[in-house]
């Protein structure tokens, strides 16, 4: 929730860049670094820090959200994003879905993952304009 928490700052941050006072600039700016240090103090691809597989794609998925909205490319040193690849691809089946915390997540664990794996991708040509 840390992750979804910081993509909420950062659409907070970008609404108020023109206006907004100092003491509110101030304050989702701390918030923010807050974040990161817990996030850099508790840097796990392999699991959801403190909760395991649960929820794991989704963490993936708020964790490339946060960094990509806050231009963060490393965390703790580390190349988040190609960390969080090497691990969503290699826990993909050979029929290519993921292993989801239960049945009753296993389609959103796919989206999550894919999501996650979006941003290494071109944009899709379509013929919409």
């Amino acid at each position: 929730m840390t992750c979804a928490g910081l993509v909420g700052l950062s659409i907070v941050r970008a609404k108020l860049k023109a206006r907004g006072s100092a003491k509110t600039k101030g304050a989702l700016e701390v918030a923010t670094r807050n974040a990161f240090a817990w996030i850099d103090r508790n840097y796990d691809m392999r699991n959801n820090p403190r909760h395991g597989r649960s929820w794991y794609y989704y963490y993936l998925y708020t964790l490339e959200r946060a960094c990509e909205f806050a231009g963060i490319a490393r965390i703790n040193g580390r190349d988040w994003y190609f960390d969080g690849t090497m691990q969503i691809l290699g826990l993909q089946s050979k029929k290519g879905h993921w292993p989801a915390d239960d049945t009753f997540h296993e389609l959103e664990d796919a989206c999550f993952a894919i999501l996650f794996l979006k941003k290494a991708v071109a944009p899709v040509i379509t013929r919409k304009r």
